[in-house]
């Protein structure tokens, strides 16, 4: 049997070399093809570092591909690359900005990295009327709603994502908390109910976190302090329900287990400041004022650092859209200047 090389030496030269090129395109796809394969397979194992390497090279040459590149986007923001993670979304969002993939990652940087809440309600908002049949467009605008204190909004939403899919406990508990938010306790007392009821069966510990953040608000603290200790032995790192059983504790004067969950809110949480508010109060309980003086201190502490951050985000996205499109039109010296204010 001939090989390809003697075949193409028999045929007229600019169809062999048409023939030779053609080959070697089929061989260049194979292999990009394989180079996602990989990248997809190691972000299924979250080995981001390999998955980084190999979904780079893939995007590299398929720029447009919203898969590859929301994917490398993952793989950077889990080397703790957000700034590079957000810039590859939006030269993606430039090309195709009806991505919902894209945009979903998008709003979830803009609002956990970049502090940008409003941006971020604008983005999940274009999501929604983009795929109004996506049930996770609605849980996440709902639980922006939520974090804003938009109750009627968020009302809206998981009503939205309850319609879409019926009788999924954590979206019904997700409806019945924000019900309760909103001062409706005739309708998140039985939809708590059934949310309780269907999660028997495949407990997840977030209905009952939120369940038990919804007692702790009605002053059922007894109650509130059982259900907490039942999400927590479902996932002991759960941090937030560490934080609400302390909560609890505070409620009935139980200032050592306060403490001690309040504690183990840090063990779990470091950078999360509302606990040493948290903390300052049962020092005072406990008639400890050196304690409660050092928690004063680190709050002011992560509150600088936080808005320092925030700053730095700004600046550092501001300077990295400025510098990108001038290195890309060959404006090496301009871009340089930009590049030198984010190294600074």
């Amino acid at each position: 049997m001939e090989t390809f090389v003697q075949v193409s030496i028999r045929l007229p030269l600019a169809f062999a070399v048409l023939l030779v090129v053609t080959h070697c395109h089929t061989i260049l796809a194979q292999g990009l093809d394989e180079h996602f394969r990989l990248g997809k397979t190691y972000a299924s194992r979250e080995q981001w570092k390999e998955a980084e390497e190999h979904l780079r090279i893939y995007r590299q040459a398929n720029p447009n591909s919203a898969e590859a590149v929301v994917l490398h986007a993952r793989a950077l923001i889990n080397l703790n690359q957000p700034f590079d993670a957000i810039l590859e979304l939006e030269e993606l969002l430039a090309i195709n900005p009806d991505s919902v993939p894209a945009l979903k990652l998008y709003a979830t940087l803009l609002y956990s990295t970049f502090h940008d809440s409003a941006q971020a309600e604008e983005v999940r908002v274009r999501s929604t009327k983009l795929a109004p049949d996506d049930v996770e467009v609605w849980t996440t605008l709902g639980a922006l709603y939520l974090a804003k204190a938009k109750y009627t909004d968020a009302i809206e939403c998981y009503e939205r994502a309850d319609r879409l899919v019926p009788h999924q406990p954590l979206i019904m508990a997700q409806l019945a908390y924000s019900y309760a938010k909103a001062n409706r306790p005739a309708e998140a007392t039985p939809k708590f109910d059934e949310a309780l009821r269907l999660n028997e069966s495949a407990p997840d510990a977030v209905v009952y976190l939120l369940y038990a953040d919804y007692l702790l608000g009605q002053d059922r603290y007894p109650e509130s302090v059982s259900i907490y200790t039942k999400a927590l032995s479902l996932n002991p790192r759960l941090a937030d329900a560490y934080y609400g059983r302390a909560s609890a504790y505070l409620k009935l004067k139980d200032w050592k287990q306060a403490e001690a969950d309040a504690l183990a809110v840090i063990r779990e949480a470091k950078t999360r400041k509302d606990v040493h508010i948290l903390l300052m109060r049962i020092y005072r309980s406990l008639n400890k004022p050196e304690s409660v003086e050092e928690h004063a201190a680190l709050l002011e502490k992560f509150t600088a650092h936080e808005q320092a951050q925030q700053s730095l985000s700004r600046d550092l996205r501001l300077s990295l859209r400025t510098a990108e499109p001038l290195l890309r039109q060959g404006q090496f010296a301009e871009a340089a200047k930009h590049y030198e204010d984010i190294v600074r």
